[in-house]
């Protein structure tokens, strides 16, 4: 089931394996379940936890050499058969955020 406006379609790839992370949120930490060059996917408590289209304004990601903050918006709640999703796609503003975004991916995702 999904609560929102999410299509499955994608103009990224994500990686669901990826390396156990956390990722804060305004004042709260979620654990991370997938990642792309367009966002990420965090677990969250329920359905309410927040809502499809509310923007993000710091999302931090911690990278091995520092901490770049990314603004974004809920593109959509989903609800697995043991948790609920919500997936956060960032708003990049030029090349650095996404080589940060590149990095931050490369750093959690297990190498084959």
């Amino acid at each position: 089931m999904t609560m929102g406006s999410h299509e499955n379609k994608r103009k990224t790839d994500r990686s669901h394996a990826v390396k156990p992370s956390r990722i804060q949120l305004k004042g709260k930490e979620y654990r991370l379940n997938d990642i792309s060059d367009g966002g990420v996917g965090i677990i969250v408590d329920g359905p309410d936890t927040f809502f499809p289209g509310q923007r993000i304004d710091a999302i931090p990601l911690e990278l091995n050499d520092g901490t770049i903050h990314l603004k974004g918006f809920v593109a959509h709640i989903s609800k697995t058969e043991s948790h609920y999703i919500c997936g956060i796609r960032f708003i990049l503003d030029g090349i650095e955020e996404y080589k940060s975004v590149a990095q931050f991916k490369k750093e959690r995702t297990p190498t084959k």
